[in-house]
């Protein structure tokens, strides 16, 4: 019986699918862009198929991927979203695929990357090599990478959306503060506000949202230490989305009136926007890694950086500010992490206290892999900038893995949400 091609399409909000190659009745080979603007930085997939077959399993090879180890190797697989076992069994994203391999092929990275990308990676004596990554060691040339899956799909002819992990898009977002603020325990405890911070470069509207008991009288409120959290600024590392989606929902739950009642929380839960709806995997609209950008963000090219740079100097020159932590997305390692300054180290104990506490309550925390030297090539990141700036001892960089700890297994399925 002969078997139809696959549809693809990644023509919407967050998708990246440059091209796809039928090598076989049911094998493709996959090409990803690269960031907007950028000639690499290739990670994050998100594209839909159409016209597949139930009772057939199809083989993708995603072939220019950069890093050279992914947690891919380590258990993860992707995830799928299927409209008619949505429809009819309530089943959401789900992790999908079998058969996993993560390698390094023989696609050289010696080209610059192009909407019309040479694939095979031919030598050009005009084009520089890229920076090599500090995990590569002594590797001389650089290559891509490749993630073979297998996928049989529960249904033909129908809607599969495919993605490196459960998207959360800026239109989600949108909806769900939205949904958030209207809601009654939001409005009777009165402990959320938002607010447009800044507009992005390419016009979107970057959130603020501040938690803490409003009921207080405005002296209360200048007494209380203030917490600053921030994510997706790099917009392929989408687990940090999930990760300040449920932290938000805490914050405003019951379970936290004594937090809301000490501390003001000022939280961006999206510092990129503009990549995030691109479906870059890491840079901004121009093409900037906005987290080498905080020493000196520039209004016109960085307005969000800018700007919540700015809100944080002027709160530092009144308030306390207990904490600043960046939320990140990790490609190779289980669990969670922190990334700091030396100045964090507790003088007592020569172990970070924060990274202490975390790893007391928290199963999925490692003290291991935390790590707190000082690196000249991070000058530009948020936690050091605000350590040598402001003097700030607990600025932080909380690092996640995009699969899970390694005391927990990876969950197959989501509800609908």
């Amino acid at each position: 019986v002969k078997i139809p091609p696959l549809k693809f399409e990644s023509r919407f909000e967050c998708g990246n699918l440059q091209r796809a190659i039928r090598t076989d009745d049911t094998t493709y080979d996959l090409l990803l862009s690269a960031d907007l603007n950028s000639k690499n930085h290739v990670q994050w997939f998100y594209f839909r198929i159409q016209n597949m077959r139930v009772d057939v399993k199809y083989r993708f090879r995603i072939i220019n991927n950069e890093k050279p180890h992914s947690v891919f190797s380590n258990g993860m697989r992707p995830v799928m979203h299927s409209a008619i076992q949505a429809r009819q069994q309530g089943i959401g994203w789900c992790r999908s695929g079998g058969n996993i391999c993560y390698i390094q092929n023989l696609v050289t990275r010696t080209y610059q990357q192009t909407n019309d990308i040479k694939w095979y990676g031919h030598k050009s004596n005009d084009i520089s090599p890229l920076e090599i990554p500090e995990d590569c060691g002594n590797v001389k040339e650089k290559y891509h990478y490749t993630l073979t899956f297998d996928m049989t799909f529960p249904y033909s002819n129908d809607t599969v959306f495919i993605a490196y992990f459960y998207p959360f898009s800026l239109t989600f977002q949108t909806k769900w503060l939205d949904r958030l603020m209207r809601s009654p325990a939001v409005i009777h405890d009165n402990c959320l506000r938002r607010q447009v911070l800044t507009k992005t470069v390419g016009g979107n509207n970057c959130d603020l949202l501040t938690i803490t008991n409003f009921k207080q009288s405005p002296a209360s409120q200048m007494e209380k230490h203030v917490v600053i959290l921030t994510a997706r600024i790099h917009p392929g590392e989408v687990n940090t989305s999930w990760i300040i989606k449920g932290l938000v929902e805490f914050l405003c739950s019951d379970a936290a009136i004594e937090l809301r009642t000490n501390i003001v929380f000022k939280i961006v839960p999206m510092l990129n926007p503009d990549g995030v709806v691109c479906g870059n995997s890491r840079c901004s609209l121009k093409g900037y890694d906005l987290n080498r950008k905080w020493k000196d963000p520039q209004p016109q090219h960085e307005p969000v950086i800018a700007q919540v740079k700015a809100m944080i100097k002027q709160l530092n020159a009144s308030r306390n500010i207990l904490m600043i932590c960046d939320f990140h997305g990790h490609s190779n390692i289980k669990g969670l992490c922190l990334y700091g300054c030396e100045g964090s180290l507790s003088k007592d104990s020569k172990k970070p206290t924060f990274a202490s506490l975390l790893s007391k309550h928290s199963e999925s925390f490692s003290l291991r892999l935390c790590r707190w030297k000082v690196r000249r090539n991070r000058a530009g990141t948020a936690r050091q900038s605000f350590w040598r700036e402001l003097e700030m001892v607990n600025s932080y960089t909380l690092e996640a893995s995009f699969c899970t700890s390694k005391k927990k297994k990876v969950p197959t399925a989501w509800p609908l949400v």
